[in-house]
């Protein structure tokens, strides 16, 4: 759906995902579905929730790698800040 810049539907899937991360223990799982609520709320124009999901996301981050990913997680969320902190200002 995000990549269909259908943003509805992607921040649906993204809060779906932020429930089933609630289900688990590991905070990749948070780290990663911070970042998709993050980067849907910022194509959507809602930069304060984005920035707010953004940074819940790096206070669940680690230096942990998810499989598959070649960034870490944390380096990813923090390149998604910045693009929703310049215009705020």
């Amino acid at each position: 759906a995000y990549a269909r810049a259908e943003h509805a539907d992607a921040g649906d899937l993204a809060e779906r995902m932020l429930e089933i991360a609630r289900g688990t223990a590991g905070p990749a799982a948070f780290t990663v579905s911070h970042l998709a609520l993050g980067r849907t709320l910022w194509c959507q124009g809602r930069l304060a929730e984005a920035r707010d999901q953004l940074e819940q996301g790096l206070r669940v981050a680690r230096t942990e790698t998810v499989p598959g990913q070649s960034l870490p997680p944390v380096f990813m969320l923090q390149l998604q800040l910045a693009a929703v902190l310049d215009p705020l200002g």
